[in-house]
């Protein structure tokens, strides 16, 4: 899959993946820190040609999985940079070795933050923070799908969205407890926000906040 440059220093590649008979793809962003190395956001079944165009980039440095949720590739992309570091949430499946994800490593400095979600012990989804560009990176806390009808229909039946961008109700049931998960997102509403990037489906690139806000506040966060 080709490079989409979404901001500087920032890219998106996008994967096929399938659930349930839909397409609902998965997103590896690539972040570029001014060192020069980089931030491989999300694993995916990378290609030789894939290796070479992302180390086109810089010099890759970090894999990073920012929920339980998505172990999907993890082989695959330990296959492909096998000598990197590979970050993720306190859970991580034990038959990957992972290194927590927060708090995050000092060679990111205020370049790349990370923000946990509290209040989802089986999910630990962790939203990055691409500060020189204002861009927020999520896995699971809401889907952007142009779907299909089948696709469509799937989602309104399953996870009780009739539009997109939401939150799907898997996601909303992972919550156990909404109050500290509120607070989680406090520092996060607080962001300047130029754009989002989502695991599942399209980036969001105008009214980031606004759509931030009114996805949240759809199920009462």
């Amino acid at each position: 899959m080709p490079m989409q440059a979404i901001a500087d220093q920032l890219w998106i590649t996008r994967f096929p993946l399938r659930q349930a008979g839909c397409e609902i793809g998965r997103m590896v962003t690539v972040i570029r820190l001014a060192s020069g190395e980089l931030v491989i956001h999300s694993t995916a079944p990378f290609e030789p040609a894939q290796v070479e165009a992302l180390e086109a980039l810089g010099r890759p440095r970090w894999l990073v999985e920012a929920t339980l949720f998505h172990d999907t590739y993890v082989a695959e992309g330990r296959r492909a940079f096998p000598n990197l570091p590979y970050l993720a949430p306190p859970g991580f499946p034990d038959s990957f070795e992972s290194t927590p994800l927060d708090p995050a490593p000092v060679e990111w400095g205020d370049e790349l933050e990370v923000y946990p979600l509290a209040g989802m012990p089986k999910v630990r989804e962790h939203l990055l923070y691409h500060r020189p560009t204002g861009t927020l990176i999520v896995a699971d806390l809401f889907f952007n799908l142009v779907p299909d009808t089948w696709t469509r229909l799937f989602f309104r039946a399953v996870s009780g969205i009739r539009e997109f961008p939401a939150m799907s109700r898997l996601f909303r049931l992972m919550i156990r407890d909404r109050e500290a998960f509120g607070r989680s997102l406090e520092p996060v509403r607080a962001l300047p926000l130029e754009r989002i990037i989502v695991a599942p489906g399209e980036p969001v690139l105008e009214d980031a906040r606004a759509t931030l806000e009114r996805v949240l506040a759809r199920h009462g966060l």
